[in-house]
């Protein structure tokens, strides 16, 4: 019954509104109805794992908690509802989701305005999948075969080594002008440029060219082989090729000046030889070559010497010269016509004649060619006395067979008196200008005695025309 009301008229007494008996009905109508309405007994709790907002009920009271703005929160309350907004500057972080592991099947997918999509789980064949209130079971009804993988063919392989019952993969990752978009069953592979038509050569001059004609879109290379000392190891990313031979090392013998310097890495450097006053110093395929400079034209010094040669004792023709500053080699094709020279060596003698006369010979050497000798020259007895050998020559010819005249004499002191005894001698040689020589004085006992010795001290050499 909807509720009656008692007209009361337009103003009092008018005659216009109920009367009393049919007032007094109604509010008996309207008591009855409502007293024909049992009351509900109205509780409240709160639902979930949330903050609950219901507190215990009082009595009659269903009493809520209230809501307080906290940090970045604004609370808007309207007749049927209250707004909870977030403040700017204090929004919640902006989530991302991703698949940690790179070898992994992923679950996320991109982000969608606030929302993070992941995949959802199909069961397939033999799998059960149970979800739970926060987790999904994966079982396998059936046990799965002991499964392996492997690398077919010659090209990259995706297979990685088994992991107890996992099979890994390798994932594959966009390269350069390559687009990888994934889907639930596949992955598309795309070309975002078109690609260059690639050739390959061998540059510089070396001898070991890598690279083959191209066949169709590949371009071959070829193998490298270890040789002799060789070994070649390949890697993963490179090849190393090592030597087998010795780490080798350098030094300066004797008690010259050195010209091996400290080893760099493995480079072994020498000292470059610099021709100094008077000294030439030519380069040629396999040698270097280092003699007397033609200029100046004359009289000037070529060699000196410093400390005594050796002390001959024996049979057999010996160098006599010492060692000393300048030098005894002449670069070939530096001679001219008419070039002169004077050299003077001198020493020490000692010929005891032992019951028969000792006998010495001097020579004049370019190499192996001699070009003057004082003879067989008989030695009367001479203790600890001087001796001295006086030469001068010119070239007169030049070439292959090119000539040399030499004059000079050799004379010594003989023991008792002072008496100086000596020889004079003149030859004239072929002499090839067109190659290196080298000036030598040798000295040869024919006859040797005991106690008999020749040394020589002082030897210089000078250009004087």
């Amino acid at each position: 019954m909807a509720r009656q009301n008692i007209d009361t008229g337009t103003v009092a007494n008018d005659g216009t509104g109920d009367d009393l008996r049919t007032g007094g009905e109604k509010i008996n109508d309207n008591f009855i109805e409502l007293y024909a309405r049992d009351g509900e007994d109205n509780t409240s709790s709160n639902s979930g794992t949330g903050e609950g907002l219901a507190k215990p009920k009082v009595l009659e009271d269903l009493p809520f908690k209230s809501l307080v703005a906290g940090t970045n929160i604004t609370l808007v309350p309207s007749a049927d509802e209250i707004t909870i907004n977030a403040q700017a500057g204090g929004s919640g972080e902006a989530n991302t989701a991703s698949t940690p592991s790179a070898s992994g099947l992923e679950l996320t997918l991109p982000k969608v305005g606030v929302d993070l999509p992941f995949k959802s789980l199909v069961q397939g064949a033999n799998i059960t999948l149970t979800p739970l209130a926060e987790s999904i079971t994966i079982d396998a009804p059936v046990p799965g075969e002991i499964n392996t993988s492997s690398n077919e063919g010659t090209g990259e392989g995706f297979a990685m080594p088994k992991v107890a019952d996992n099979l890994p993969f390798k994932t594959l990752k966009a390269g350069t002008n390559v687009n990888l978009t994934p889907s639930v069953d596949e992955l598309l592979i795309d070309v975002t440029a078109s690609g260059e038509d690639n050739t390959a050569s061998n540059v510089g001059s070396g001898q070991g060219t890598l690279s083959l004609p191209k066949v169709g879109v590949n371009l071959p290379f070829k193998t490298l082989n270890g040789g002799t000392g060789v070994t070649v190891t390949n890697n993963l990313e490179d090849v190393t090729i090592s030597s087998d031979g010795e780490a080798n090392t350098n030094s300066n013998a004797g008690g010259g000046v050195g010209l091996v310097k400290a080893k760099v890495g493995v480079d072994t450097p020498i000292k470059s030889i610099t021709a100094g006053t008077g000294i030439t110093v030519l380069n040629s395929t396999n040698e270097v070559s280092i003699g007397l400079s033609p200029t100046p034209a004359y009289n000037y010094g070529i060699y000196a010497q410093t400390a005594n040669g050796p002390l001959i004792t024996t049979q057999g023709a010996q160098s006599i010269i010492g060692t000393g500053v300048g030098g005894l080699n002449i670069t070939a094709n530096t001679f001219q016509i008419g070039d002169s020279f004077h050299a003077k060596l001198g020493g020490v003698l000692n010929a005891t004649g032992g019951g028969s006369r000792s006998e010495i010979e001097l020579s004049i050497m370019a190499g192996a060619q001699t070009l003057a000798t004082t003879g067989v020259f008989d030695l009367d007895n001479a203790t600890n006395q001087g001796w001295e050998l006086e030469i001068d020559f010119t070239i007169q010819t030049l070439g292959v067979n090119g000539t040399i005249a030499t004059n000079g004499n050799f004379a010594y002191t003989k023991d008792g008196g002072r008496q100086v005894f000596g020889y004079i001698f003149q030859d004239v040689s072929t002499f090839d200008t067109t190659i290196n020589n080298m000036l030598d004085i040798t000295a040869d006992f024919i006859v040797l005695n005991a106690g008999d010795d020749i040394l020589g001290v002082n030897f210089i050499l000078r250009k004087i025309f």
